[in-house]
């Protein structure tokens, strides 16, 4: 009776075996997969080429309820041997240095399966002996007076990526590229402000600058030098701000009528450089 067991099991045994076979079969297989060439020399607008293998006799696509985030229009693949294989045009507002998705499906309609193709864009290389420099003279305001609840438009000039970061705003400003190497972008201050506002604006890889209603406090962090003091603003131009000043920005932003904003909590920018000025 032992000896009828130990068959028994050893049988039971090699079922289990047979029945995961096909489930570890399927387990290997990797399923379809996309890759493209992205040539260090990229530009948005550019064709790509792109190769997809696992989809057997299906032919890749993408379309409605797929993103495509790269191409565009839905590029059309063809055959080549075990390898589906197509160039396509991609989207001329793709941004240097973000990554970017189109999905891809194939197979019969019971077993389609759905796989992803992440393209990152190169970063625009500087021509030679450019060499950009961002700065104060690289940021335009709308105004120099934040005000609770009020709102500040910011026109900056960069070659890739903008950006603003501040705790007195309520909502941060969503930059668009409104011409070459130009952003646009409009932030919303708190209703509530503290006693020192603090905004630092970014260009990607370029630095930042910062600006402040007390851009003499310790407490504000690594701003650069110092700006002193200058005389009162009064919106008729660069005077009594120093050489280099411009109507956005000069060298010191002066408080403005410090009586009659006091009550509305009004506060007037002075700014100071993201990183130490090269002597």
């Amino acid at each position: 009776m032992r000896i009828t067991r130990l068959v028994t099991g050893a049988a039971c045994g090699a079922t289990a075996l047979a029945l995961t076979a096909p489930a570890a079969a399927a387990w290997a297989d990797p399923g379809p997969k996309a890759v493209a060439n992205v040539p260090t020399t990229f530009e948005p607008g550019d064709d790509l080429r792109v190769r997809v293998t696992g989809c057997g006799d299906a032919r890749p696509r993408t379309g409605a309820g797929l993103t495509n985030e790269i191409f565009a229009a839905a590029p059309a693949f063809r055959r080549d041997g075990d390898v589906w294989r197509t160039v396509g045009a991609t989207r001329t507002g793709l941004r240097p240095g973000r990554t970017y998705l189109t999905e891809f499906r194939c197979g019969p309609p019971d077993r389609r399966r759905t796989f992803p193709l992440e393209v990152t864009v190169p970063r625009r290389s500087p021509s030679p002996g450019e060499d950009f420099e961002f700065g104060f003279d690289k940021v335009k305001l709308s105004s120099r007076t934040v005000t609770p609840g009020g709102e500040m438009t910011f026109t900056v000039t960069c070659p890739t990526e903008v950006s603003a970061r501040s705790a007195s705003f309520a909502e941060a400003p969503e930059f668009t590229e409104d011409g070459e190497d130009s952003f646009e972008g409009t932030a919303t201050f708190k209703e509530t402000l503290p006693s020192i506002v603090a905004i630092k604006v970014f260009c990607a890889d370029h630095g930042h600058v910062t600006y402040s209603t007390r851009p003499d406090e310790d407490d504000l962090g690594d701003g650069g030098p110092k700006i002193p003091k200058g005389a009162p603003n009064t919106g008729g131009g660069t005077g009594g701000q120093g050489p280099g000043a411009t109507p956005f920005g000069g060298a010191a932003l002066a408080l403005l009528a410090a009586g009659a904003l006091g009550a509305l909590g009004a506060r007037s920018l002075r700014r100071r450089a993201g990183e130490q000025r090269p002597s």
